[in-house]
């Protein structure tokens, strides 16, 4: 005889059980579409990993060194990609400057940026007379890319991650920082003198093993030479041919001394010239002897006399 306790247990014990064979056959019965969906939204709600979205840092300033690095060969006609590249860079209010050459020293001798360039909106020109380049702290002397940075001013703008993660405030204005300066160029003195600061360089049309990456024209756009982004990860340090890290400042102080000691032995070497053939040095030939007078024709006579 069963008693009734144990009745009570065994209809709980059916109830159960066919409570749990009803739920299995609803999901052999779902519709597969949502049978994966729910498996994915399970999956996520039970994951323990956090996502997190990594921040790029784009290019604060981009410098061009030279009109020919933006020119093709008819020196009329930007390159591929460079029109796109320098609008992106007003949008996004990343200032673009150009290292202008003048050739006879004066800016009049300079023919114009073609129309499509000659925007200071698009392209700001800084010019430099090319004439005696050492004092103008041309490459390999990193001054001039320096002074250049610091007359530079931005805004950065914040940026803010997924709930909260790698948010951060906008800055104050400030100059460009070097890690975030892109210098394009198309020789070795270029190159090295961008590594110098520890800027990122861009070797146009010309192949060089100390640049950071080479292209023949401007067909990419600013997140791909972002850090990270197509052509490095991370940033740049001051670095010399090798990758050794220097001190920029010491850099430019070697080059100032070596100018200096360059202008005293020119300096030395004019001197010694000017001794040697100044005509105010050479008694009479700088300018006429004045005629004797009767007096002094006299005392000639009276010395001649006593012979």
């Amino acid at each position: 005889m069963i008693s009734f306790d144990n009745t009570s247990e065994i209809i709980m014990r059916c109830l159960l059980l066919a409570t749990l064979i009803n739920s299995a056959n609803c999901f052999t019965t779902m519709n597969p579409a949502a049978l994966e969906s729910w498996s994915k939204l399970r999956a996520y709600s039970t994951s323990s990993r956090i996502s997190m979205v990594r921040n790029i840092d784009l290019p604060e300033t981009l410098i061009f060194y030279g009109r020919h690095v933006l020119l093709e060969d008819d020196n009329e006609t930007p390159k591929y990609g460079l029109l796109d590249l320098l609008k992106e860079c007003k949008d996004i209010e990343t200032p673009a400057i150009l290292i202008d050459d003048f050739p006879n020293g004066e800016e009049s001798s300079v023919a114009p940026l073609p129309k499509e360039l000659d925007d200071e909106s698009l392209l700001q020109v800084f010019p430099v007379p090319n004439e005696n380049q050492q004092q103008t702290g041309r490459p390999p002397n990193p001054r001039l890319l320096v002074d250049i940075m610091e007359s530079t001013t931005i805004d950065p703008k914040g940026f803010g991650g997924s709930s909260g993660f790698g948010r951060k405030l906008a800055d104050p204005p400030r100059s460009p920082l070097p890690q975030y300066v892109i210098v394009f160029g198309d020789c070795e003195d270029v190159c090295r003198a961008a590594r110098y600061t520890g800027m990122r360089v861009f070797s146009i049309g010309t192949e060089s093993d100390l640049a950071d990456a080479v292209a023949d024209d401007f067909g990419f756009y600013l997140d791909e030479i972002a850090t990270p982004g197509s052509f490095w990860i991370n940033t740049s340090n001051p670095r010399d041919d090798e990758g050794n890290k220097v001190d920029t400042s010491e850099i430019i102080d070697w080059y100032e001394s070596q100018i200096t000691m360059e202008n005293s032995e020119k300096n030395q070497e004019g001197n010694h010239i000017i001794l040697e053939t100044s005509p105010s040095l050479i008694p009479g030939e700088d300018e006429a002897e004045e005629p004797l007078d009767e007096d002094e024709i006299a005392r000639i006579l009276a010395d001649l006399d006593s012979l």
